[in-house]
């Protein structure tokens, strides 16, 4: 019996989070028919409950700190991921120096190659 009221209460809970969405893309269109400007669409979806967080503004709000990357080992006879991590650092010869943010995205392409990069913090 509980049970049966948990599902009843999720899928009240489901649609009204859903009439939400409907309500503000009807209120979007209600908005470009009445005037074709833009700013007024654009003050619509920023005053709704609808926010999107964007990889880019996430990688924005962390500290801006860079590090030196060195090759110093060749990228001949490694797996094609090890050479295509070297070529998505910007690194194609030894001994060269490459400067790149300090990003998650990076610190992995660096692990996947750490036998054959230093890495030199600034």
């Amino acid at each position: 019996m509980e049970k049966e009221q948990n599902k009843v209460s999720k899928k009240k809970a489901t649609s009204s989070s859903a009439e939400q969405v409907k309500k503000t893309a009807q209120e979007v269109v209600k908005k470009t028919k009445s005037s074709d400007k833009t700013a007024d669409v654009k003050d619509t979806l920023s005053s709704s409950s609808l926010k999107i967080a964007s990889p880019a503004n996430r990688r924005n709000a962390k500290s801006s700190s860079t590090i030196h990357i060195k090759q110093v080992a060749s990228h001949y006879g490694r797996i094609s991921r090890q050479v295509a991590s070297l070529k998505g650092l910007g690194l194609s010869r030894i001994n060269q120096v490459v400067e790149r943010e300090d990003t998650p995205e990076i610190r992995g392409m660096i692990n996947r190659v750490k036998h054959l990069v230093e890495i030199i913090k600034v």
